[in-house]
């Protein structure tokens, strides 16, 4: 028995004019809810549709895409890998594209003649589910390509799509910060972490591609000094930032667009845009 699975997106910054197609694979173990897959490979396609949109939403979208068991057996793996997807055009996009609420249908697809008496006239089926919802250039000029990990390091594509959301110039300074903060100790690190920062050759890399002629020592004793201040408020000691405090404009703000632009180049560098339309693996 296969299932095939539909999701709702909301798109708000990205518009789809076309369809588009991927392959989602994973050459590892796959644990679902009722089975275990030695591997997976499936097709995945993402519709525009024409459905009306609310003021704050571009464009809804159908994500469409098979799984080799019943529904049954991989509801929980179905719904996680739809949120992946959808971070991970969103973090090409630059764009907001998530997973809505409400109704998920799948639909049963029989494989022997047993499973075509258990189906019968009935293949649909929906689950109720509750998520979180929180001039556009086209996602044509994307490409529509991706390659690179779904599940592994995830977290990393959502904390920047959550902070390139933020309209908090601190909270979007720490969370970019956070993911500098991850990529240098991907491995094993010692000592401060000004030192450990300008000793990742990587980041040093990205960091002259973005921009040459600022210093990167200098850069990253500023955004770690300005970290700290992000992170800790002594009022009474005239330390830390509050919103509306003046000094931001003067001590973040100079910084946070290339921030930004270096935590993108972390993320994109490890989840990089192909032609090869191929997500993989999870």
């Amino acid at each position: 028995m296969r299932s095939q699975w539909e999701f709702k997106l909301a798109a708000r910054g990205c518009r789809f004019e076309r369809a588009h197609t991927y392959v989602v694979s994973s050459k590892e173990p796959v644990e679902l809810e009722g089975a275990q897959l030695d591997s997976l490979e499936c097709e995945m396609k993402v519709l525009p549709l024409d459905h009306e949109t609310p003021d704050d939403v571009d464009q809804f979208v159908k994500l469409v895409f098979e799984l080799p068991v019943a529904p049954e057996k991989c509801g929980e793996f179905a719904r996680h890998l739809a949120h992946v997807a959808a971070e991970r055009l969103a973090l090409h996009a630059r764009a907001d594209l998530r997973v809505t609420g409400g109704l998920v249908r799948y639909k049963r697809i029989p494989e022997t003649p047993d499973e075509e008496a258990e189906v019968g006239d009935r293949p649909y089926g929906m689950t109720l589910h509750f998520v979180e919802v929180v001039g556009t250039p086209s996602f044509e000029e994307l490409g529509g390509k991706l390659e690179g990990a779904v599940a592994i390091h995830h977290g990393l594509i959502a904390q920047f799509n959550e902070t390139a959301r933020d309209r908090s110039p601190i909270r979007k300074f720490l969370g970019f910060f956070r993911i500098l903060e991850s990529f240098v100790h991907s491995g094993p690190v010692e000592g401060p972490l000004k030192r450990a920062l300008k000793a990742n050759q990587k980041l040093r890399h990205h960091f002259s591609i973005l921009d040459s002629d600022r210093n990167f020592d200098d850069f990253v004793d500023a955004i770690v000094n300005a970290r700290h201040e992000c992170a800790h408020l002594k009022l009474e000691k005239g330390f830390g930032y509050v919103p509306a405090d003046p000094r931001i404009e003067r001590a973040l703000m100079p910084h946070l667009a290339l921030l930004e632009e270096l935590a993108y180049a972390c993320v994109a560098g490890a989840y990089p845009l192909r032609s090869s339309g191929r997500l993989t693996p999870l």
